[in-house]
């Protein structure tokens, strides 16, 4: 889904929702809001009204798993491209 800059910044903006995403990457697994709760230190409601953002954005998906639902990122965002400046420091082949 292709955001704005100004969609970028609202979902982004956050430093709760930052912390969040990044114990997410760090843990490379589905999280609990027990689980997220705990490794960020927010209250239980910070946690389930951010990971609500982060899911509406497509950023996060969601997944009822016995009584609780699991959080985790959505697997094309787990693919980065290459930089500008990878690209620029990349070894071409000389044409001769």
């Amino acid at each position: 889904m292709p955001y704005n800059k100004t969609d970028l910044e609202r979902i982004l903006g956050s430093p709760r929702r930052i912390r969040i995403l990044r114990e997410m990457v760090r843990n490379q697994g589905p999280l609990s809001v027990y689980r997220i709760r705990v490794l960020t230190g927010l209250r239980t409601g910070d946690v389930k009204k951010h990971l609500q953002i982060l899911v509406d954005a497509g950023i996060v998906r969601e997944m009822k798993m016995n009584d609780q639902r699991i959080y985790m990122l959505d697997g094309c965002l787990l693919y980065t491209s290459p930089s500008p400046r990878d690209l620029s420091t990349s070894r071409m082949p000389s044409s001769a």
